[in-house]
């Protein structure tokens, strides 16, 4: 099992057809490791930036077809984007990537705060708009590729010469209580209101600030919270059975991780796997506490309808228990204890 989870993870983080210049992945250094500690550590670390440039230039290349093609049709749009490939937490080569086409000239409002020019349109009208010219720019530009408009709240496109999947997200932006107040308006207070075409209404997100609160507590713990989503991420794709737990609430539930747990010394990241692991624990524990955590902007909570459940809850700390288990075995016949090894890479 061990071997096949391995396989896995270098399947996911490499394209033997790609050729990437100075490629070091961690679980390859780790010669000396059995599979389930090279497999840990390998998991824990970002994707290569050669890699996630080929992503980002096709992501590039959709943006500059929309661009025109919203031009010629007279809409006035902006771009921007969310997602995990934005704040570094992606765990395959080929990750989806999530464009926001933002439609520009009116903007939505958190309440209390109440415009001072209503709009006079319909902003649902508009968004579908926007939305069915995505379709319709996405197959002229990309006849060989597959438009894929079965979701609610994006259209998709794929195959044909694109590299990547792609997302498009008809949006507009929303100006959050936060941002209103803010003196310089900083970004990670402005959200968006993303269209959901088959509930016919606008759905409230605040992708910016989460992307700063995971860099800023990424970076109390010297890198910890960014390897433990990624480890949590990973395990979701490569455990043999389901792990029905999203990958947003994967890294919320990583953010709420104790800071002293993801802070580990150079070279303990088993020690991280570890805290990890005692963390699920404690969550499946104490019901109250589970109920209490938040994702990282404070939208909702993070178990909730619609949000993580405790039974995905438990089906991911049965994944890393038993990963745990096969270290703790591994580091055992070399008389090592895995709160104690130091693994350097």
């Amino acid at each position: 099992m061990a071997k096949s989870r391995l396989d896995k993870l270098r399947s996911r983080r490499m394209d033997p057809l790609v050729k990437v210049a100075g490629l070091r992945e961690a679980y390859d250094q780790l010669v000396d490791e059995d599979s389930s500690v090279r497999y840990a550590i390998g998991a824990m670390q970002p994707i290569d930036q050669d890699y996630t440039l080929r992503t980002l230039d096709e992501r590039n290349r959709v943006e500059k077809q929309l661009a025109e093609g919203y031009g010629a049709a007279g809409l006035d749009m902006q771009f921007d984007y969310q997602g995990s490939l934005t704040n570094d937490t992606h765990v395959r080569i080929y990750s989806d990537v999530d464009l926001l086409t933002i439609i520009w000239g009116w903007h939505g409002i958190e309440p209390p705060n109440k415009p001072t020019n209503p709009y006079l349109g319909d902003p649902i009208q508009d968004l579908r708009h926007i939305r069915q010219m995505t379709i319709a720019i996405l197959r002229a530009a990309y006849p060989a590729a597959t438009v894929d408009q079965s979701k609610g709240k994006c259209v998709s496109i794929s195959g044909g010469s694109l590299k990547r999947h792609i997302d498009l997200i008809a949006s507009d932006w929303w100006y959050t209580v936060e941002y209103v107040q803010s003196p310089a308006k900083d970004k990670h207070w402005l959200g968006i209101e993303i269209l959901d075409d088959k509930k016919g209404e606008r759905v409230p997100n605040k992708p910016f600030l989460h992307n700063k609160r995971i860099a800023e507590r990424d970076a109390e713990t010297n890198g910890g919270l960014r390897k433990a989503i990624r480890l949590l991420k990973s395990l979701k794709y490569d455990s043999d059975d389901k792990i029905e737990v999203s990958s947003y609430d994967l890294a919320s539930i990583a953010y709420n991780i104790f800071t002293s747990w993801l802070t580990v010394p150079r070279g303990q990241d088993l020690l991280l796997v570890s805290n990890c692991r005692d963390y699920l624990r404690y969550l499946l524990y104490d019901a109250s506490y589970r109920a209490s955590i938040e994702v990282p902007n404070k939208m909702r909570n993070v178990f909730c309808a619609g949000g993580a459940t405790e039974a995905g809850l438990g089906q991911l700390s049965l994944a890393l228990d038993t990963l745990v288990a096969e270290i703790d075995g591994e580091l055992g016949r070399s008389l090592r204890k895995l709160k104690e090894a130091r693994i350097l890479y």
